[in-house]
């Protein structure tokens, strides 16, 4: 669609004159177009918008992983029942305070993880809003670590979407690190 087919707009005189001139520069017909060329900065993603996804990854991941830890088991798979049957009544003694069953301690240990994610992405969130400041690049670089060893763990240990989100929001925090470095 060519932008000179608009007639309530008047491109030979007023604020929109200059912008004419430098969108039809070349074009044979005089004729604006649609599309002015894009400069590469400006196609670029910008390092606050990457922070924002890495922490909105980072964000989803928690909220998934906290569902699951309270999400009830199907009554058909009996094995899980009983594995969490055995897991409930076997009892850890702890160096101080009362024995806990493996249960609880598997609880507790996904509740750290959800917490931890949630504190990710609490920090990719504030560290976008700071802007180039120097020392938001080293919040930015343990986070991605924190994430980074998060999802290793996750492939390793677990399944693969926890670990393909927080890898994901790593490499993007590294990324968004890299172009405020570059920035500066």
């Amino acid at each position: 669609m060519l932008l000179g087919a608009w007639p309530e707009i008047s491109w030979t005189r007023g604020k929109f004159a200059r912008w004419r001139a430098l969108a039809t520069r070349g074009c044979r017909t005089g004729r604006a177009v649609a599309s002015v060329r894009r400069t590469r900065k400006d196609r670029e993603m910008s390092r606050s918008l990457l922070l924002r996804i890495a922490a909105a990854l980072s964000l989803i991941t928690a909220i998934g992983h906290t569902i699951g830890t309270f999400m009830p088991v199907p009554p058909d798979q009996m094995q899980m029942h009983s594995a969490i049957g055995v897991m409930k009544a076997t009892l850890v003694p702890m160096p101080v305070g009362p024995s806990r069953s493996y249960m609880d301690l598997l609880d507790g240990n996904n509740l750290c993880t959800s917490v931890l994610l949630l504190l990710c992405a609490a920090l990719l969130f504030g560290v976008a809003k700071a802007g180039k400041e120097k020392t938001a690049d080293g919040v930015i670089v343990a986070t991605a670590l924190a994430l980074a060893a998060v999802s290793l763990l996750s492939f390793v240990y677990f399944f693969p979407v926890p670990g393909a989100f927080t890898g994901i929001a790593a490499a993007l925090a590294l990324l968004a690190r890299a172009r405020g470095a570059r920035a500066a």
